[in-house]
């Protein structure tokens, strides 16, 4: 019998103003070393897609900016804006 699969997380992260080789360098110090970014693509009411990055990590993205924004997305973004 197989060992449980422990459960991940994955985030799409808009990549306006972001650099790949930056996200790639220092998302580990934030999501733990199991974080792994790829370049990719979301789709928005199948009309158009927002270029971006995928992050998967065991930890959470969490908020360090206050106020929280609204959502998710916004929360992200301004996370990524401060860090980087």
């Amino acid at each position: 019998m197989a060992a449980p699969q422990p459960r991940t997380n994955q985030y799409f992260i808009p990549g306006d103003g972001i650099s790949r080789e930056v996200i790639t360098a220092d998302i580990c110090r934030y999501l733990g070393n199991d974080a792994l970014v790829r370049p990719g693509q979301y789709q928005v009411r199948r009309v158009s897609a927002r270029d971006g990055f995928y992050i998967t990590a065991y930890r959470n993205l969490t908020s360090v900016v206050q106020p929280a924004p609204t959502n998710l997305m916004e929360d992200a973004v301004l996370i990524l804006t401060v860090w980087f």
